[in-house]
C-alpha cells in the first residue's frame, strides 16, 4: 500500500514537470517566456536543451543536442549529416550550441572529420565506415579514442592516403 502512494507521487510529479515544459513551449513560441530576444531554453537533469527559434520565425526549433550514447558508427554519422530522434545535425551547430555539448563534439569531430575526408575522396559512406569498423574495435567509446591517437600521430595509412590537414582546392 505504501508503495503505491510512493509511486503516484512519483508520477504526479513527473506529470507536473510535464504540464510546465508544455506550458512554457505553449506561450513562448518566439523565445523565453519574458521576452522575444533570447534564445529558448528548456532545462533538463542532464543539462540543457538549446532551442534556436520557431518554424514561425523561420530558425529551426530542433533541440540542439547530441545522443547520449550511440552504440553503432552508423548512428554517429547519422547524428552528423541527419540528426537523430528529430534533433538538429551536429554539423549544422552554431558555435554556442557546439559549447553546450564541447566535450562530446570534440570527441566525436575526429571520426565526423574522418568520414568526410574519405567521402570527399571517392568512398561511399557505407564503404567508409566498413573500412573504419575493419581498422579498429571495440565500443564508440574505445574506437574515438584509438582514431585520435592515431589522428595526432598523422593519421591511419589505411584511412588517409592523403595527408591528414591536406585542404580540398
Amino acid at each position: 500500500m505504501i508503495y503505491r502512494v510512493i509511486i503516484i507521487t512519483l508520477l504526479i510529479r513527473k506529470l507536473r514537470g510535464l504540464e510546465e515544459r508544455i506550458r512554457v513551449l505553449t506561450y513562448a513560441p518566439a523565445g523565453c517566456r519574458h521576452c522575444r530576444r533570447h534564445v529558448f531554453t528548456v532545462e533538463t537533469r542532464r543539462g540543457s536543451e538549446v532551442l534556436t527559434g520557431t518554424p514561425a520565425q523561420g530558425q529551426d526549433a530542433r533541440p540542439a543536442t547530441l545522443s547520449p550514447r550511440p552504440k553503432l558508427l552508423s548512428v554517429l554519422w547519422d547524428e552528423w549529416v541527419n540528426g537523430i530522434g528529430g534533433r538538429l545535425p551536429a554539423k549544422d551547430f552554431s558555435p554556442r550550441q557546439r559549447g553546450k555539448c564541447k566535450v562530446s563534439f570534440s570527441h566525436r569531430k575526429i571520426f565526423w572529420d574522418c568520414m568526410q575526408r574519405l567521402i570527399d575522396n571517392g568512398c561511399t559512406s557505407e564503404t567508409a565506415l566498413q573500412r573504419i569498423s575493419r581498422i579498429y574495435r571495440g565500443t564508440i567509446t574505445q574506437i574515438l579514442a584509438a582514431m585520435q591517437r592515431d589522428e595526432r600521430r598523422g593519421g591511419h595509412n589505411e584511412l588517409c592516403p592523403f595527408h591528414v590537414n591536406a585542404r580540398q582546392t
